[in-house]
């Protein structure tokens, strides 16, 4: 597939007690995601092993949490939260119109300030996608999902972007879950 992220959108599904990830493509096709609350901090924890592990390249005189934090100031304020998310605009649903239950979560570093992430549900017919994310984007998705988070009232999921524990990787530019 090679559409691009156009706009994001994630709420909380009280009845599945799960977070839908919707992502508006550029050729309008619409990707579905179920995130559980196990997955939700899994995506959040790999992020913030990204995002200090860039912002630790960055560092080379600063400290490591001030530069991350001036990042993701950069980056949220780049990043438009406004605009209502344009479902009207959906064409098709590559994946299918019911949400991928996400089982699985890799990131790859995909270049200097890029990854990308592969969710999927490999034990479910194998379906998988792969999306590449710079890291304004990861820094707005990670806002979203602790915004929806918060929604869900899942206590430690919903914590901030500067609460959320770092654990440093083992495999530098392979992070596995």
């Amino acid at each position: 597939m090679s559409s691009t992220v156009q706009q994001f959108n994630i709420q909380y599904n009280r009845e599945e007690d799960r977070l839908i990830l919707k992502m508006l493509l550029s050729d309008n096709g619409e990707i579905r995601l179920w995130l559980t609350r196990r997955y939700t901090q899994m995506m959040l924890a790999a992020f913030g092993q990204v995002t200090e592990g860039v912002a630790e390249e960055a560092a080379t005189q600063h400290h490591t949490q001030e530069v991350k934090a001036f990042q993701q100031e950069v980056a949220l304020s780049n990043s438009n939260f406004k605009d209502e998310y344009r479902a009207e605009q959906v064409a098709s649903t590559p994946l299918g119109a019911t949400p991928l239950l996400v089982s699985r979560l890799q990131l790859e570093k995909a270049g200097e300030r890029n990854f990308t992430v592969s969710m999927g549900e490999p034990q479910q017919g194998g379906k998988q996608i792969n999306i590449n994310f710079d890291m304004e984007m990861i820094h707005a998705l990670m806002k979203l999902i602790i915004d929806a988070s918060r929604s869900a009232d899942w206590g430690g999921a919903g914590r901030s972007v500067e609460e959320v524990e770092v654990i440093p990787s083992q495999y530098p530019d392979k992070v596995l879950h």
